[in-house]
């Protein structure tokens, strides 16, 4: 059973991800939502070299992933994150959550944000008070990382930001994907970084989420000599990569 639902304000960041730590979302309901956004945004998924089986054995072997994703627009994404996660694997909906900026987290869309295991996140460019925004952060790794080393996976857009420049090219990744990886790695799990690249059209102008392209590489195993720049860097090749062969699919 769920605790009553904590309001997400930046000044009570602690509360707010103890909280989400905790919370289950009631996993039939979130099946159905995800196979609504399924059908209405209709992803298409290609995997890349054997990424596919890959995939299949995390699954058999219970390793949690680290989904990384690009980030196109400010309204579609997680939404279409989710019916990728739907046909990536339908049975285990409900084992992923997501990261999105807080101020969805108010009003009425607040349960269905929640229902979509999303996690909120403090962004300093929408707060003002940076030192908290800091610590707050801090906070989120470790509570993303121990969902992550308690078996969900994590699905996080790797800019930070959607892309307002050019869609074929990813802007620069910050490092959280990676500090939640390592903070649930350091606990004794295995964990693996997965890269998706999604294409939404090849221009700013012309960006269309439903039937969007997915490209899936092969992942990022975790180990005792990865640091934060290395699986940053790996995974923007990666990434970069998936977008670009997305793109191309995409543009056929």
């Amino acid at each position: 059973m769920n605790s009553p639902k904590v309001t997400v304000n930046l000044n009570n960041y602690q509360a707010v991800y103890d909280w989400y730590q905790s919370y289950r979302r009631p996993r039939p309901v979130t099946r159905l939502a995800y196979k609504a956004l399924d059908v209405y945004y209709k992803p298409t998924l290609h995997y890349v070299d054997d990424a596919y089986d890959e995939f299949d054995d995390f699954r058999r072997d219970d390793t949690p992933q680290v989904f990384v994703l690009n980030h196109l627009t400010n309204h579609s994404d997680q939404f279409v994150a989710s019916a990728i996660a739907h046909q990536m694997t339908p049975e285990d909906v409900g084992h992923t959550r997501v990261l999105a900026k807080d101020e969805l987290f108010h009003g009425t869309q607040r349960h269905f944000v929640d229902m979509m295991g999303a996690i909120p996140t403090f962004r300093k460019k929408d707060h003002t008070d940076t030192d908290i925004v800091e610590r707050a952060g801090d906070a989120l790794i470790a509570c993303t990382g121990n969902i992550v080393a308690a078996g969900q996976n994590m699905a996080v857009f790797g800019e930070g930001t959607h892309n307002k420049v050019d869609p074929l090219v990813l802007q620069k990744l910050r490092p959280g994907f990676a500090r939640i990886a390592l903070h649930a790695f350091a606990q004794g799990i295995d964990v693996a970084i997965t890269p998706i690249g999604m294409s939404f059209g090849t221009s700013l102008d012309s960006l269309q989420p439903r039937k969007a392209v997915a490209v899936i590489t092969p992942s990022i195993r975790i180990t005792a000599h990865d640091t934060i720049d290395t699986l940053v860097d790996a995974t923007r090749e990666l990434l970069q990569s998936a977008v670009t062969q997305a793109n191309a699919i995409r543009a056929k």
